[in-house]
């Protein structure tokens, strides 16, 4: 199933929490998850959309048995969905397990209507919040990334913090590692590109 089946399926039901539950049920059998996103933003209330988020964080990687009648899986509030890093700390675990090379991962970067895709779901995010979440949940699907796609994602992100974490967090996933100090350029403040050089030394 792909993301466009899931945003037809979806369109069948009028309100918030009726949509919720569909995609939640649907996600795990969604082989582009990387553009879930299109589906969430047909939720027009962005507390909705944020509970979705994290609801599908939590659901497993991938689905053990084949699809069922939905249950109504239970709705319940949470807070945003990534947990804040102290300013200059790398996280120890960013957006969830990082990705392995040679396990389920992609030998090439994602595709350019796919990252337009992406940088489309970052900007229409207003505050730093929505756009990590946002980002975590793209980054559920195993997707790379080249050195000038991880520098505009990081470019999206308005503070020096925020773009430390995010290119900390993208490092593992790019394709051509040795041309990734020119992302890290994106960042203003020598100070703040030194702890990007750090914490990815020894990744």
């Amino acid at each position: 199933m792909l993301c466009s089946d899931a945003l037809r399926i979806a369109g069948l039901f009028s309100f918030a929490e009726e949509k919720s539950r569909c995609i939640l049920h649907l996600y795990p059998f969604i082989e582009d998850k990387q553009n879930i996103q299109t589906v969430i933003q047909t939720i027009p209330f962005e507390q909705d959309r944020q509970r979705l988020r994290q609801q599908i964080e939590a659901l497993p990687s991938q689905p053990s048995t084949a699809p069922s009648a939905p249950s109504a899986p239970p709705m319940t509030p949470q807070g945003y969905g990534i947990p804040q890093q102290p300013y200059g700390v790398p996280p120890q675990q960013p957006y969830g397990m990082p990705p392995q090379q040679g396990y389920g991962m992609p030998q090439q970067p994602m595709n350019e209507n796919e990252f337009q895709q992406l940088l489309g779901v970052l900007r229409r995010e207003a505050f730093a919040d929505g756009k990590h979440s946002a980002l975590s949940l793209a980054l559920k699907a195993p997707s790379q990334f080249t050195s000038a796609q991880a520098s505009q994602i990081a470019n999206d992100f308005p503070f020096p913090e925020d773009k430390v974490r995010v290119l900390i967090t993208l490092y593992p996933r790019v394709v051509d590692k040795t041309n990734f100090n020119s992302a890290i350029q994106v960042i203003p403040f020598d100070g703040d590109r030194q702890k990007v050089r750090a914490a990815i030394a020894n990744l």
